[in-house]
């Protein structure tokens, strides 16, 4: 499985979360995958990105943090990727270009702070009412800090749902228990 998180490693608030999950993710045997375009317009990040991902839809997690959020959102319409871990995402600002939002991805989770003072978290409660997507809030500010050890086991749950996913559907097609799988894919 290929997990690609759309925000700068270094970034603050979310560049301290990049860390923890990609040892979440490495822990699972995922490859993990760094992709950032700060100094982009969001339409020209969603471009770049889906321009640079070296993966199929159902072998890919994407994971977004504010604006990043979004630009994941967008880019699962065309990935169609078995994951979408978003957290505190940029939705509905009036400089977007997409407002039509809806995940295309396998599962989707949504992770918003009840405190956050910079992206309301209004908006992803709307998102995952139109999406239907699985909403965590949690007693925190933009940066989730104060909820940092749910949100870690949140996402770990979440590969495993993935992951545990795949291999159902792996299971179902090769009923005969034979190494066909790698034939399916």
């Amino acid at each position: 499985m290929h997990i690609y998180f759309l925000n700068e490693q270094e970034s603050e608030p979310f560049g301290i979360w990049t860390a923890s999950l990609a040892e979440i993710a490495r822990r699972r045997s995922c490859h993990i995958h760094h992709c950032s375009s700060p100094k982009l317009r969001p339409d020209l990040q969603i471009r770049k990105f889906l321009w640079e991902v070296d993966s199929d839809g159902p072998e890919t997690i994407l994971v977004g943090c504010g604006v990043e959020g979004y630009v994941a959102t967008v880019a699962s319409e065309a990935l169609n990727p078995a994951g979408l871990f978003l957290m505190a995402p940029a939705f509905y600002l009036p400089d977007y270009a997409q407002q039509n939002l809806r995940s295309k991805a396998g599962k989707t989770i949504l992770v918003h702070g009840w405190r956050d003072n910079i992206l309301q978290p209004q908006r992803s409660i709307h998102f995952s009412q139109e999406s239907d997507v699985e909403l965590h809030l949690y007693p925190a500010g933009h940066a989730l800090e104060e909820s940092r050890e749910a949100v870690e086991d949140l996402f770990d749950s979440f590969i495993g749902d993935v992951l545990n996913k795949k291999r159902f559907i792996r299971d179902s097609l090769c009923s005969d228990g034979g190494d066909r799988w790698g034939d399916v894919i």
